[in-house]
């Protein structure tokens, strides 16, 4: 009785395509902002 209740016949998966696609999505624009971030101010201070 309990075994179906706790146990369910199929796990959700947590890394589905779309999520993988989000992670690495979302992981590569704040590598990008953190890479430009040093940048930042030499070229606040030439223009």
């Amino acid at each position: 009785m309990y075994d179906n209740f706790f146990y369910p016949y199929e796990k959700a998966k947590l890394w589905t395509g779309n999520m993988i696609g989000l992670s690495l999505s979302n992981f590569l624009l704040y590598a990008s902002l953190y890479v430009m971030l040093p940048v930042l101010p030499s070229w606040i201070v030439q223009h």
